[in-house]
């Protein structure tokens, strides 16, 4: 979610702090925004449920938007659960958007199963609501679509996003910000069905939108640039790519500081870029500062670190190092069976890799 999109949460009994804390989100000063959402839990104890519901819901988008997202879903579960004692006019609304707001932090914490319930509970609802607001029917289509790409079901995320697409552009500008998300989100699903060539305009088209509105050291032009990094590596235009990482590393830095799961993705790509260029000591660099920073933000057993942990496996199996190859896939595939709702795809992917080691084992005389 970008931060144009932060909800407004219905009509806030203390507007003025509320106000500044979106347009702090929407400028990624984060550090204001932490002190503006404790003076707006401040102002709320003293002014009842309502209050206390709008400004948790506020306080879960703070949270989801720098990354933490089992506070986020911590904050979206206070705002249900004020939100059940209002009255049906207050508490209806409200409810919708923090339960596409938590099926979206679902997603991300990689429970695909509990994140497509609610998604498509929160998407019938709105589909049944004549007088739904067109901008939150479209944001319960896009984080629909996201979930469909991340699950395999590409077909469906195209026409989420299309959908999604064509209610904002019926309510806002064209230059706004929020219609750059969505293209960005088509362009990944293209990118997804194999076709970088398409993936590649609608990403340029979200980047330069989001960077005119935004400004070039904003989270979602960093986005931007990672997934159009991608895509430029998929189709070997790997002088650019390294472009684009280096100034989303950058302005990642700037936001959040050097210690961040999505700092941590670039460092990855960045390793994954030397790879391709057969320069293994540079990936091997990289990929080992990535799971350095991945490690201490998420902890050691997080399924964010099992990428990072199979394209360490990849570099040592490409150099012979067969034993640190499948000590790596090992510590990926307990981590992914660990997990709630593990990625199954990642899991077979990873299963066959040690499966193929073992096999060489079996035969070559040295062994692993």
């Amino acid at each position: 979610m970008t931060a144009a999109q932060v909800p407004a949460a219905g009509t806030s009994r203390h507007p003025t702090v509320l106000d500044e804390l979106r347009l702090a989100l929407r400028e990624c000063r984060f550090d204001d925004a932490r002190g503006l959402l404790d003076q707006a839990w401040s102002l709320a104890l003293k002014q009842g449920t309502l209050s206390i519901a709008q400004t948790a819901f506020s306080y879960g988008t703070f949270a989801e938007r720098v990354g933490d997202l089992p506070m986020a879903e911590k904050m979206y579960r206070v705002a249900l659960e004020r939100a059940s004692g209002l009255s049906p006019r207050f508490a209806k609304p409200l409810r919708l958007r923090i339960h596409v707001r938590l099926g979206a932090v679902y997603c991300g914490l990689g429970r695909h199963s509990v994140a497509e319930q609610i998604l498509t509970d929160a998407h019938r609802a709105y589909t049944a609501a004549a007088t739904a607001p067109a901008e939150e029917v479209a944001d319960a289509c896009d984080e629909l679509g996201v979930l469909a790409r991340i699950t395999g079901r590409y077909e469906d995320a195209e026409k989420l996003h299309n959908q999604s697409l064509t209610l904002l552009s019926a309510v806002l500008t064209s230059d706004d910000p929020r219609l750059a998300t969505v293209w960005a989100h088509i362009g990944n699903t293209a990118r997804s069905l194999g076709e970088p060539w398409r993936a590649e305009g609608y990403v340029r088209r979200a980047l330069r939108m989001h960077s005119e509105a935004l400004g070039d050291s904003h989270v979602d032009v960093a986005s931007d640039r990672i997934l159009l990094a991608q895509i430029l590596m998929a189709t070997g235009h790997h002088a650019e790519a390294r472009t684009h990482l280096i100034g989303a590393r950058d302005a990642l830095r700037h936001c959040f500081g050097p210690d961040h799961p999505t700092v941590g993705e670039v460092y990855d790509l960045l390793g994954g870029l030397a790879y391709r260029q057969n320069d293994y000591k540079d990936a091997q660099k990289h990929f080992a500062h990535a799971l350095e920073v991945q490690q201490a933000v998420l902890g050691p057993h997080h399924q964010g670190l099992v990428v990072t942990l199979s394209n360490l496996a990849l570099l040592h199996k490409k150099q012979h190092e067969y034993e640190r190859a499948y000590g790596y896939y090992s510590r990926a595939r307990q981590i992914l069976t660990r997990s709630v709702d593990p990625d199954r795809t990642t899991l077979r992917f990873v299963d066959a890799a040690l499966a193929r080691l073992l096999d060489r084992a079996r035969t070559a005389p040295q062994g692993l």
